[in-house]
C-alpha cells in the first residue's frame, strides 16, 4: 500500500543547449503514492546563504506506477564547469535523498548520481549509484559527493 522498498530518483535527460528535461524514474515493483521532489542548488545556497535557496524548487509528481518514468519539468544548467544538487524525494513509504553532481568535460556534461536513505541507526544506505565513465574523480578515485 505504501510502496515497500520501491523508490524513485530524478534524472537529467540529455538535450541540446543548457536546458534539460527532468525525469522521475521509479525503481522497484510497487507503485509509489504522493511523490514530491525538492531540488536544492548547492552553489546557489552557498552563494546567498538564503533560506529560500535552501528550500529549493519543489515539484509535485503524484502517483507513479511500476516501470514508469515521468517528465516533471526542466532545468537550465549553469554557465559553469560544475553543478551540484541535492534532491529530496518524499513518498508515502520512505523519503530518499539523491546527490546529483554534474561536471563539464570537453564541453559535455557528465553526471554522477547517488540515491540513499537514512536507516536511522547506522546512517545512509546507498540504494542506487550511477557515474558516467568520463566523470572526473578525486585523487582517491572517488566522486566528491
Amino acid at each position: 500500500m505504501t510502496g515497500g522498498d520501491t523508490f524513485c530518483y530524478l534524472q537529467i535527460a540529455a538535450a541540446d543547449g543548457p536546458t534539460r528535461h527532468l525525469v522521475v524514474v521509479l525503481d522497484g515493483k510497487y507503485p509509489l503514492y504522493d511523490v514530491s521532489v525538492r531540488i536544492v542548488d548547492l552553489a546557489q545556497f552557498e552563494a546567498t546563504q538564503a533560506v529560500g535557496a535552501l528550500m529549493g524548487t519543489t515539484l509535485s509528481v503524484g502517483n507513479l506506477s511500476p516501470k514508469l518514468a515521468r517528465l516533471v519539468g526542466q532545468i537550465t544548467l549553469p554557465d559553469a564547469d560544475q553543478a551540484r544538487y541535492n534532491v529530496f524525494i518524499m513518498a508515502r513509504n520512505d523519503p530518499v535523498t539523491e546527490l546529483l553532481r554534474l561536471r563539464r568535460v570537453n564541453g559535455e556534461w557528465k553526471i554522477a548520481m547517488r540515491v540513499q536513505k537514512d536507516d536511522g541507526e547506522t546512517g545512509p544506505v546507498i540504494l542506487k549509484e550511477q557515474v558516467d565513465p568520463a566523470y572526473p574523480l578525486n585523487n582517491a578515485g572517488q566522486v566528491d559527493w
